[in-house]
């Protein structure tokens, strides 16, 4: 019988479909559980001046979701990256637990797709950025004010059936960028440390 090969970015995460992990990934020796967001070994993906490396950790699926959206995002954008936030930090209501990123996407490295307030804004991109997420089939919240944004990614997880049940939804203080929770259970203990 002919067999057929498994992937070796199989993810070993139930539910998440087609999930890789930054080979250089590594879990906090003192806070088992949360592995830290690597420096991109490809130029995907950048971190916020404010990002100090202590606030660059989280689950392995979120490590593991955010690696692989960027990844295809530079592959349909190649001159792009994306911009990741805090995933762990005091000052936060939600960024604790292991599962949270705030962050943007650019098409040709200067524009930021997800920012209305910015004179560049482009609602196509948006969407997509946000149905990438969706294809990962790990998303539990996205949180963006935008709500033609909104419902195109909704109901692209519907017609689909990834990520099913997420919810997205408009939230002050978001009109710049994404808040992204993937459906992480359960969650990790609490951890936000500063800079």
């Amino acid at each position: 019988p002919t067999t057929v090969p498994v992937a070796t970015t199989a993810p070993p995460i139930a539910g998440a479909t087609g999930i890789e992990f930054p080979p250089n990934m590594t879990e906090h020796p003192s806070h088992p559980g949360y592995f830290q967001m690597p420096d991109s070994p490809d130029g995907s993906y950048k971190f916020e001046s404010f990002t100090c490396t202590e606030q660059r950790y989280g689950s392995k699926l979120l490590i593991g979701v955010l690696y692989t959206v960027a990844k295809r995002w530079r592959q349909l954008h190649p001159q792009g990256h994306m911009t990741f936030g805090d995933h762990n930090a005091a000052g936060h209501a939600s960024h604790k637990w292991g599962r949270a990123v705030d962050l943007d996407a650019s098409t040709n490295g200067t524009d930021w797709v997800s920012d209305f307030t910015a004179g560049n804004y482009n609602r196509p991109a948006t969407i997509e950025l946000g149905k990438l997420f969706v294809d990962t089939d790990s998303i539990l919240h996205i949180w963006y004010n935008d709500q033609e944004v909104n419902s195109a990614v909704l109901e692209y997880s519907q017609q689909t059936g990834k990520s099913q049940g997420m919810q997205m939804n408009p939230i002050p203080l978001h009109d710049n960028h994404f808040h992204v929770d993937v459906n992480l259970e359960p969650l990790l203990p609490v951890w936000e440390p500063s800079c």
